[in-house]
């Protein structure tokens, strides 16, 4: 526990998270991609830097964390991670309806 009594584990993700909102929200002002778009690449994103580091992570030698890439478990956990951080979604009935579409 740190001193402001968040774990490591919730610090890291307060920051990560606001990391890919920032990303996030300069695509979406410079672009006139739709937020599909855009947090689809995010997904990418991250598929990408999982290849990448399991890739390093393939020879025993390269680190000393002990992590072993397993595609198909870590895909899925990277999956599970995604449906659980945006399932159930936020109730937005509260908001006024702005026009009709």
């Amino acid at each position: 526990m740190r001193d402001d009594g968040k774990s490591e584990e919730e610090t890291a993700r307060e920051k990560m998270r606001q990391a890919v909102l920032c990303a996030f929200c300069n695509i979406m002002q410079t672009t006139r991609l739709r937020p599909m778009t855009v947090l689809g690449l995010a997904a990418m994103a991250v598929g990408a830097i999982y290849k990448e580091v399991a890739t390093v992570h393939r020879h025993a030698d390269t680190c000393p964390c002990g992590w072993e890439p397993r595609a198909d478990n870590d895909v899925e956990a990277l999956q599970t991670a995604i449906a659980a951080a945006a399932w159930p979604p936020t109730d937005l009935r509260w908001l006024k309806v702005a026009g009709k579409a």
